[in-house]
């Protein structure tokens, strides 16, 4: 049951990055997960930047 589940999930990770299931972009992708959640983490930075520019000229 598990295991359907951790190569369904792996499988999602293989074609969003448009390679073929192999073992090595299996493993890859396990590796960069860290990094992906890092990134995600500075785009919401970011965005919040953003947002508080756009509000602080608002009220200007």
């Amino acid at each position: 049951m598990s295991t359907q589940l951790r190569l369904r999930w792996i499988g999602g990770v293989g074609r969003k990055k448009g390679t073929g299931i192999e073992w090595q972009s299996l493993h890859r992708s396990w590796n960069t997960q860290s990094w992906k959640v890092m990134e995600l983490g500075n785009r919401v930075k970011d965005k919040t930047k953003e947002v508080e520019a756009e509000l602080s000229v608002d009220q200007t």
